[in-house]
């Protein structure tokens, strides 16, 4: 079985996303051999909880070839979104801290 995901990649209130990408996983769900997903960003699976980010990206670019990218979010909003009691399921730090 093919396996295709539609995702909501907006965040934003209002945002407009949310119902062509319902409409295209409606009807792919209507199609034999296919699993279809939705993955909505704003909202954690987890929990169920709506997350808002504010993501900020920094781009090199020569010769019309990207060399560098780099996108970052707020992994303590995400915490709060996807851990069923917040950052109190983390813990606290011991002597060393990992960010992978």
């Amino acid at each position: 079985m093919n396996v295709i995901s539609v995702i909501v990649g907006s965040t934003r209130e209002g945002r407009f996303s949310e119902r062509p990408a319902h409409w295209i996983f409606q009807h792919l769900r209507k199609r034999a051999g296919i699993d279809a997903r939705l993955l909505d960003l704003a909202r954690a699976a987890a929990t169920g909880r709506t997350v808002h980010h504010l993501f900020t990206g920094y781009l090199v670019a020569k010769a019309d070839e990207i060399k560098l990218l780099r996108e970052t979010f707020n992994p303590l909003a995400m915490a709060q979104a996807q851990l069923p009691n917040g950052v109190a399921d983390i813990g606290p730090p011991g002597d060393e801290v990992h960010s992978f």
